[in-house]
């Protein structure tokens, strides 16, 4: 990508890339460059938390917890792991992450945690960093007849909206990218009219989602 930005920073055309400066090779905002980027360290944060909350809530504070995590590679996953188990281990030091699987697609997702359920059957919670793990664990509880009392979900696609909506998710960290997309657009606007201007530092608008609203 450095040769692209550049050419299009020599001719005086806005460009909008996905990810963070320092990505790029860049330390800050750039003339006629705008970065945007998902701050994962925020969206495992908020993640932790609200299945800390649900334990703490719904389960006296203590319980067996399945990470369906991401999978390697995925962007930003390290960073996104670390402040997930991180918060939920702050929110709610009686829960124990007793097994983690990848979440790689739906399907998938639902077989591996329905193994997982036969070994763990007492297993109570579901932490999955994205909508694949979390409506493969509520297929998998469901076909193994057992309650998930808690689950929470990063992504936030809209069925994944409607399981809060009918608490079968506790809440979803669910990322707002039509908000994104209106301000990348308002942004473009602007560095057109000063093509050779600094351009912005946009961040994905999170939104924690629960059947409370």
């Amino acid at each position: 990508m450095g040769p692209i930005l550049k050419t299009a920073q020599s001719k005086g055309i806005p460009i909008l890339v996905n990810g963070r400066p320092d990505e790029y090779g860049f330390s800050g905002p750039q003339p006629g460059i705008t970065f945007d980027y998902i701050d994962y360290v925020a969206g495992g944060k908020a993640l932790g938390e609200q299945l800390g909350k649900c334990v703490t809530e719904k389960l006296g504070g203590t319980g067996k917890v399945l990470y369906a995590a991401s999978a390697e590679g995925s962007a930003g996953k390290k960073e996104f792991d670390t402040a997930a188990l991180d918060a939920l281990k702050a929110a709610a030091p009686g829960a124990t992450v007793v097994q983690t699987v990848i979440a790689k697609d739906r399907t998938q997702s639902q077989t591996d945690i329905g193994a997982a359920l036969q070994g763990k059957p007492d297993l109570a919670a579901v932490m999955a960093a994205n909508d694949e793990g979390a409506l493969g664990a509520l297929g998998a509880f469901s076909a193994a007849k057992k309650n998930l009392t808690c689950v929470t979900d990063f992504g936030g696609n809209d069925e994944v909206l409607a399981a809060v909506k009918d608490s079968r998710i506790y809440a979803s960290v669910a990322l707002q990218f039509q908000a994104d997309m209106a301000q990348s657009f308002d942004t473009l606007v602007k560095m057109q009219g000063d093509p050779k201007a600094n351009g912005e530092v946009l961040i994905v608008p999170q939104k924690v989602v629960t059947a409370a609203g």
